[in-house]
């Protein structure tokens, strides 16, 4: 009876492991035909789960850790672009982006906080040409100096500035 038991255990744990090997096998050639067809962030999952199902497969860690560094670098380009042509909002859905991949990515935190000082400095800009338009000098100066403080060489700042100073 004890011997059955054990083979039956054993029997059980080797079809673990198999299974095992077998879903992470599944899930990498998943994930590489993922990557053939340029689905970048599909395979990334296909290759994490392979990882997790394997956690001593090299090469599936390897995979992944390419697959995402290839797709953290895609995004940041994107966002970069993005910013370029002043879409803040496209810019800032990459950076949020690149962070559900990599929570810690540095990168990614000052992108997502330079686009929220750009946001305050555009407020503040619409805020101080209102101040000047109204005549309120000291109000519209305040404002275009703050932005200054944070960014001296902004130019609606500087035009703004150049602007007040000639009706003082």
């Amino acid at each position: 009876m004890m011997i059955n038991t054990s083979r039956l255990l054993i029997t059980a744990l080797a079809a673990c492991v198999i299974t095992a090997g077998c879903a992470a096998g599944l899930a990498h050639r998943e994930g590489m035909r993922l990557l053939t067809d340029g689905q970048e962030e599909a395979a990334l999952g296909k290759f994490e789960e392979a990882m997790r199902a394997a956690p001593g497969d090299i090469e599936y860690r390897l995979r992944f850790v390419a697959a995402r560094d290839r797709v953290i670098a895609r995004l940041a380009d994107r966002a970069q672009a993005a910013r370029m042509v002043g879409s803040n909002e496209e810019a800032a859905i990459h950076y949020r982006r690149i962070q559900a991949i990599d929570p810690g990515n540095v990168a990614a935190a000052a992108g997502l906080s330079a686009l929220s000082l750009e946001r305050e400095s555009a407020d503040r800009i619409a805020r101080a040409r209102s101040a000047l338009d109204a005549n309120d000098l000291s109000t519209a100066r305040q404002l275009v100096t703050a932005v200054q403080n944070q960014d001296p060489s902004h130019l609606q700042a500087r035009s703004l500035k150049r602007e007040i100073d000639e009706r003082l």
